[in-house]
This record gives structure tokens, C-alpha cells and sequence, in this order.
């Protein structure tokens, strides 16, 4: 009996008919008996992915076959749960190779069988193809090839879960055979890694969010997009290697820190939570996956006051209490439920500084998901209610601790007089209407003390600029 595409050796000779025997009847005049099934895949001329902080999912391949020695450094393994296999990254546009080891599940009935190897793929809009010959001979147990694909990826941002690599074996010609499936979440970047760890969940948040993109300022957008809608109590992003919920300032002022304050805290820490400056890092690294590094992390913080107030709260009335910290704590200066956080309804009410991210698209504020922003004004519009000096009163809001200031204010900032300054021109400079506006507020009570009329002031001397006659806010990068 005759396998398909097999012929009759013209003159076998006596040790290839015993070799012919021993492959049994079917093929005994058939050349080629041997038979392969894919085992194992390493992916070369990818960026390795992190566990999140817990170590990388598989070494790069030297790409020297024999090179790797243990099944956890491949990214498919036959028999692994399809849950456990690895996830694989590349940049848009690049071409798929790895180092492909095959089972032989048919021995070889001669010396030096050949076959070939091809394999199949549809990445979105990219059609791959591998090809390889692989030589098998009589006890040879595994085989291997390198591959790379005919085509590139697609040229944009994507994910793709379900995409199979469908292979198939021709063994000396007797036609195309299966050789198992292989599949592999493959998350495609704007570009390779910048100088952050490829971490798993920054990949996962954003590659979805920003499927189909192919330039930096969209891509910074759409990166953002999830954010939104991830703040409130259980809505968190959920952490890819154990899916704990992602929170910002989980425990409310008894929240604590690693001292790390970047993306670690947040993706290595046992409660899963983080402060502003996690949450700045955490979106920057999430575009540094990309290769975008033309975000900044900075932080903010009040003019010659010491905390910042959350909205959303209550100032009743003019408050009781000299200027310019007018309100008492807790009787006049009351908290509502504020903006959301991340993964919290009510994170925090004070603090002394606050992480945003600036980019050429706009300023953004992953801990409350705001943004982008056109600018701070904007931004302290939207998230600041006022300032407090210290020391803070502790109280318990939604069953959380919180600290509120003991004195309060709906918001100023302390400007120190330099040469050359007028009560005229600081006006000017902070927006306000006029020198009068500036000296006769209440504020300035103890400026108006001082000097009269409005105009007289020296290098050193203080005055109130207060935000309610003021468009430059009470704020400061630093």
C-alpha cells in the first residue's frame, strides 16, 4: 500500500526494506513515514512582558537553537492550560518569528526524512504565514526550526486573544497534513518600550483602549479613555496577574505608602492601592510601554498655604474666623461626598501636593480619571475647593478616617512683594480688576493697615491674592 504522494524506490536497498518493515505495513514502500506535531513556541524579536512586578513571563531567546532549557521559556507550551499560556507583545508593523520545537509522534523509517513546515495566522487585517523544512532522523524524539512570517503585524495598536496559528506538515511530499494549533494573546505597541518595564496590565489597559490607533497624540487620548470610567466604589481596574482592584487612597487618610510612590506601589502591593504619585506613574509608564516619553509627571501645590481642599465641600457663610483662614473645620468648612478616585467614592479630602501628567494633548488626573485638561486653571476649577493650614482635625466620612483642616478658606495665595512691584501691577499680573479691588478686599486687612492708599509696598512684604477676584488660581507647579 502506497501513501498519497509516496513512490516506489526504483532499487531500495536491504537495510532501507528492513527499515521499511519495521514502519509496518502501511508504509512499507513508501520513503517517508515520519510525523511531527508543533510542542513548543519561543517568540523572538518581541518586548518580554513583566507579571506585573513578579518577574518576567519568559527570557529573551538568544536565538541560538538549543538555547533554551526549560518549559517556562517558552510562550507555548503543548499541554499548558490555554489560560496559562504567555502573553506575547511587538511593536505595530513587525514581522512574528520564533523558535518552534515539534514532537515526533511517527519515527523516522530512514536516515535524513524531510519535511516541510507551515503555519497560518490572521492578526486583523495581516495575513501571516511561516515556512520551515525540518529533517528527521531514526530516533530523533524533537525537531525544531526558526520561523518568521512573510508579513508584518498590523501597522496600528491592537490586542488580539482568539487569533490561532494553524499549522500543518508535509512529510517528503505526501501532502499537507494538521500539526496542531497554537494560540497566544499578542498585544501589538505604538512602538517598542521606552525605558519602563513591559508590565502586563499597563499593556492589557492600554492596547484595548487604544486599538486601531497609530499616532502618538491619539493614542495618549484614547490611553486615557478608561479611566473614566473606572472610579467609584468596585469599579477599579482589576490587576492582570491576580485580578485585585486597582484603588486610589483605598483607606482614606489611613491609607499608607511604600515610599516607592510610582506604578509599584499599585501593581506590587498586597492591598492594591496607591497615592497621587502611583497613579501619575502609573500612566506614564502605561505610554512608556508604547515608547512614548513625552509625558511628565509633576505635582502641584498651594501658594503660602499648607493643604489642599477636595470638592466637593460646605463653606457656610463668610466664616467666623480672622482672614485669610475664615472658616472652622468641621462646623463651617463641611465635607460632601467628593469626586470619585479610582476604584474609591471617597478617597481623601486634604492634601498637601497633588501628581498630575502633562502632555502636548492636555494635563491629565489618573487618580479622579479628569482629563484631558486644557490647562491648571481648569483643572483646580474642577477638583479644588480650597485651602486649610495645619494642623488637620480628624473625623470619619463613609466609615473611612479623613482629615480636615482646623482653619479653612474657599481659596487664596500669599504673593511676597519683589523690586519694582506695585499693588497696580500685582493686580495686573493675577488678573484682577484693579489695584482697588486687590487692597480693599478682605483679605487684606492687615496690608490695608499697613499702607494706605493702595499702591505703597516693598520687597518682602506680603499680600492676599484672593481666588474669588483672581484668574490665575491659588496654585503652583513644582
Amino acid at each position: 500500500m502506497l501513501m498519497t504522494g509516496c513512490s516506489t524506490p526504483s532499487s531500495p536497498s536491504s537495510d532501507a526494506g528492513a527499515d521499511a518493515a519495521a514502519c509496518g505495513p502501511a508504509v512499507q514502500d513508501c520513503p517517508c513515514c515520519s510525523a511531527i506535531a508543533i510542542k513548543k513556541l519561543a517568540f523572538t524579536g518581541n518586548n518580554v512582558i513583566d507579571k506585573d512586578t513578579d518577574g518576567r513571563f519568559a527570557r529573551e531567546f538568544g536565538g541560538v537553537a538549543g538555547v533554551l532549557q526549560f518549559d517556562w521559556e517558552f510562550e507555548w507550551l503543548d499541554g499548558r492550560d490555554q489560560a496559562e499560556q504567555m502573553p506575547v507583545s511587538y511593536a505595530r508593523n513587525r514581522k512574528v518569528s520564533f523558535y518552534a520545537a515539534f514532537r515526533v509522534t511517527t519515527a523516522a523509517c530512514r536516515s535524513d526524512e524531510t519535511i516541510q513546515v507551515k503555519a497560518n495566522a490572521t492578526f486583523g487585517s495581516a495575513s501571516l504565514e511561516w515556512n520551515a523544512t525540518v529533517t528527521v532522523n531514526p530516533g530523533d524524539s524533537e525537531v525544531n526550526a526558526m520561523l518568521s512570517s512573510n508579513n508584518p503585524l498590523p501597522d496600528e495598536i491592537g490586542i488580539f486573544e482568539s487569533s490561532d496559528i494553524v499549522w500543518q506538515m508535509n512529510p517528503c511530499n505526501a501532502g499537507w497534513r494538521p500539526a496542531g494549533v497554537t494560540r497566544n494573546v499578542v498585544y501589538v505597541t505604538l512602538s517598542d518600550p521606552a525605558d519602563s518595564p513591559n508590565y502586563w496590565t499597563l499593556l492589557d489597559i492600554s492596547c484595548r483602549a487604544a486599538a486601531g490607533i497609530s499616532n502618538e497624540n491619539d493614542f495618549v487620548k484614547a490611553s486615557f479613555v478608561p479611566f473614566r470610567s473606572t472610579v467609584g466604589d468596585g469599579k477599579g481596574f482589576k490587576r492582570k496577574r491576580d485580578g485585585k482592584e486597582l484603588t486610589y487612597y483605598k483607606f482614606g487618610a489611613g491609607t499608607s505608602s511604600s515610599g516607592v510612590y510610582d506604578c509599584r506601589d499599585l501593581l506590587s502591593r498586597d492591598d492594591a492601592t496607591g497615592r497621587c504619585g502611583a497613579w501619575a506613574s502609573f500612566l506614564v509608564a502605561m505610554h512608556h510601554v508604547h515608547g512614548v516619553t513625552s509625558s511628565v509627571h509633576f505635582g502641584v501645590r498651594p501658594v503660602g498655604a499648607p493643604l489642599l481642599i477636595v470638592r466637593k465641600c460646605t463653606f457656610k457663610g463668610a466664616g467666623s474666623l480672622p482672614v485669610p483662614y475664615t472658616h472652622a473645620g468641621i462646623k463651617e468648612c463641611s465635607k460632601e461626598d467628593g469626586i470619585f478616585g479610582q476604584g474609591k467614592n471617597n478617597p481623601q479630602f486634604t492634601f498637601d501636593n497633588h501628581a498630575l501628567v502633562s502632555h502636548a494633548t492636555g494635563i491629565y488626573d489618573p487618580s479622579y480619571g479628569v482629563g484631558p485638561i486644557p490647562d491648571l486653571p481648569t483643572w483646580e476649577t474642577g477638583g479644588i475647593a480650597g485651602v486649610g493650614e495645619f494642623p488637620p482635625l480628624k473625623f470619619t466620612y463613609g466609615g473611612d478616617p479623613h482629615y480636615i483642616p482646623a482653619r479653612c478658606s474657599p481659596g487664596f495665595r500669599v504673593h511676597v512683594a519683589e523690586t519694582g512691584d506695585t499693588v497696580a501691577s500685582i493686580a495686573s499680573k493675577f488678573g484682577i480688576a484693579s489695584a482697588t479691588a486687590l487692597y480693599s478686599h478682605r483679605y487684606n486687612s492687615r496690608y490695608r493697615a499697613t499702607y494706605s492708599p493702595p499702591g505703597g509696598i516693598f520687597p518682602g512684604d506680603w499680600i492676599i491674592i484672593p481666588r474669588d477676584i483672581s484668574n490665575k488660581g491659588i496654585l503652583e507647579k513644582y
